[in-house]
């Protein structure tokens, strides 16, 4: 083998690949893990009842705010304003506002009102799935949910 000048080479240290990147290994800028959201405490669950007969009430309150609005489900398949086993229920607050992050009563602690008075029905396309309500639309929410406390419909 020598005379043929061929070299005997040992075995050879491979190194992994690295990015030459901000999310290389080790110098990652973002989370790995998800961000999961605590569990609200069982008092600030609502009442599954609640939620039918909020939703068998309203209906999704944005087609009452405007009557060219397209109800969809959380992935975007479109449905009727009363399809009822689509819609959510959104937590609205009684002023103006409101608190950013913190959901509105919901175990009728406030005044001594039910759960249902803070509650109006909404479908997944505005309520987390990707749109949010508008200034106008919520005022309209707090208003309806006004008219029907006076008329005693809550």
């Amino acid at each position: 083998m020598a005379s043929l000048g061929l070299v005997r080479v040992g075995r050879v240290k491979r190194t992994p690949l690295v990015r030459k990147t901000p999310l290389a290994r080790g110098t990652s800028v973002l989370r790995r893990t998800a961000l999961r959201a605590k569990p609200r405490p069982r008092d600030e669950w609502t009442d599954p009842a609640e939620r039918a007969w909020v939703i068998q009430r309203d209906g999704c309150v944005a087609y009452h705010h405007d009557p060219k609005h397209e109800c969809a489900d959380t992935f975007g398949n479109p449905h009727g304003p009363y399809a009822f086993s689509k819609l959510t229920v959104d937590h609205v607050h009684d002023h103006a506002g409101g608190t950013k992050g913190v959901r509105a009563p919901c175990g009728g602690c406030a005044a001594g009102k039910p759960q249902r008075a803070f509650m109006t029905g909404m479908c997944a396309r505005l309520n987390g799935g990707g749109g949010a309500p508008s200034r106008g639309l919520r005022e309209f929410q707090r208003e309806r949910l006004r008219m029907l406390e006076a008329q005693g419909r809550l």
